[in-house]
């Protein structure tokens, strides 16, 4: 089987790369068709890089430098996909705010991430209001398994001090794109 290029676009530090606002003002009219591509749902294609690179009269292997390219110097921060979770049976939904003290985040993070079930974990900073550190979007088929995630999650990691804030309606969600 073909396997075709490797895509590797993820980037896992949290700081925005330097001099992301000057690359944007020297941009090619190969990297704005690259951007404006890469923008587009991805197409539900074996192949799928071949089609977006061939849509803006690229050679893939072109194509995925470009990327990779805009990504180094800052332009675009990561490549991927989102998935509409009601669409494949993902009913339930909350995002959970833990209070993790300081020196366990990092650690609590990582094992909260692990969990299928958590597609975002995030650490922002608590103030006296609100005391959580550390929230995580969590989806569950039903509200009982979500419930069960969540409990699971907490005995795991020894937090017990956490608000679920279940999804009651979903507003629609629209996408920024960068046009050049």
């Amino acid at each position: 089987a073909e396997s075709g290029p490797q895509v590797n676009f993820s980037n896992n530090s949290p700081k925005k790369p330097k001099g992301a606002l000057q690359a944007l003002s020297t941009l090619s009219s190969s990297e704005k068709a690259a951007i404006s591509e890469i923008q587009q749902d991805i197409p539900l294609l074996s192949r799928p890089f071949d089609a977006m690179a061939e849509h803006v009269g690229m050679e893939v292997s072109e194509f995925l430098k470009c990327c990779r390219r805009l990504k180094g110097r800052g332009v675009m921060r990561r490549f991927g996909a989102s998935i509409r979770h009601q669409n494949v049976g993902f009913a339930a939904n909350a995002m959970v705010c833990w209070r993790v003290p300081p020196s366990r985040v990092e650690e609590a993070g990582e094992m909260m991430s692990a969990f299928r079930e958590v597609s975002h974990c995030y650490e922002r900073k608590a103030n006296q209001s609100w005391p959580y550190n550390v929230f995580t979007m969590i989806h569950g088929r039903t509200k009982e398994g979500l419930q069960r995630t969540i409990k699971g999650i907490a005995a795991r990691s020894g937090i017990q001090e956490y608000e679920a804030l279940f999804t009651i309606k979903e507003f629609k969600k629209e996408r920024v794109k960068f046009s050049a």
